[in-house]
């Protein structure tokens, strides 16, 4: 990213980096990954978490149909689904990773730190909170 944003002269935000950069923040440690990408993009995100410094402590894929293995339709995931993924795995982790922009996670972010204590962090919050650091606002 650092090459990336010397080209562009500016600062430069990635979702995965950001949602790495917020569960530090948050200091957890075992992470719980939920994700609703096809297996081999779970598994380079779960990947790239484990290079990050965290233990990928449980993981849950969040599958409503066939598209979803194209990366289309990540946003009618119910956010049901990822609170119950959570909350399936909440014994095993420090807190939550809700992996990809294009899914609803704020919601169920919000109710599965209330049900669970933990932090649930999404990528989208993650970049939301990042970009406004980088900012300074």
């Amino acid at each position: 990213m650092a090459r990336i944003a010397a080209i562009a002269g500016t600062p430069v935000i990635d979702a995965s980096g950001a949602l790495a950069r917020e569960l530090a923040r948050a200091g957890v440690k075992r992470v719980g990954l939920i994700t609703p990408y096809p297996q081999a993009t779970h598994d380079a995100e779960k990947a790239f978490l484990e290079r990050e410094g965290f233990r990928v402590t449980a993981d849950s894929r969040a599958i409503v149909d066939g598209a979803q293995e194209f990366m289309l339709g990540m946003r009618r995931v119910p956010p049901d689904m990822l609170i119950d993924a959570a909350l399936a795995m909440a014994p095993e982790v420090d807190g939550f990773a809700l992996g990809c922009t294009d899914m609803p996670t704020l919601a169920a972010a919000l109710d599965i730190e209330t049900r669970t204590g933990k932090p649930a962090i999404s990528m989208t919050l993650a970049m939301w909170r990042e970009a406004g650091r980088t900012l300074m606002l």
